[in-house]
């Protein structure tokens, strides 16, 4: 319930700042998609742990607020986000957390002016994503399992439930 508040007051937040920028600049609301190219990155049992890279896809709801007359800009994003990591790889079996979350980016931008209408832009920002339902993946030759990947709170959890940094 916690989370689900979380999201929703989020994502009101992206899609009411077109009324934060002043009459004279026009804000822009579009859609991004993508692929993510991911691995996890911690302690197991004590000692530091690196798994592969696993790939996925992203979509998300993109507002483009400029700030004043100037080429600085405010581009909050909420994204649907598949991450994970393969966790184990033979040549009969391949193990992977398939991680979703829905990822909100709070950038700050610099839009250049290019020719024929091509704007090209820098930022920078925090980022925080919220943990979705979850598999562990389990692939042989002919069979695909999946189970549910418990995280969070969950007992016992794998995963922290959520995930920070920063995007640019």
């Amino acid at each position: 319930m916690k989370r689900t508040f979380i999201l929703l007051l989020l994502a009101l937040l992206c899609l009411h700042l077109p009324g934060f920028s002043q009459k004279t600049s026009k804000a822009k609301v579009g859609f991004n998609a993508g692929v993510t190219i991911s691995n996890l990155v911690g302690n197991v049992d004590g000692r530091d742990t690196r798994y592969d890279s696993r790939g996925g896809f992203c979509t998300g709801l993109v507002v483009d607020v400029p700030l004043g007359k100037t080429r600085l800009g405010f581009r909050p994003e909420l994204s649907y986000m598949q991450k994970g990591s393969i966790i184990s790889k033979t040549k009969e079996e391949q193990v992977s957390w398939a991680t979703r979350y829905a990822e909100f980016d709070f950038n700050f931008v610099y839009h250049t002016k290019g020719a024929k209408g091509l704007s090209i832009y820098a930022g920078l920002g925090p980022s925080l994503s919220l943990n979705l339902p979850s598999k562990i993946v389990t692939k042989t030759h002919d069979t695909k399992i999946a189970d549910n990947l418990l995280m969070d709170k969950e007992s016992p959890a794998l995963l922290r439930g959520i995930d920070w940094g920063a995007t640019g």
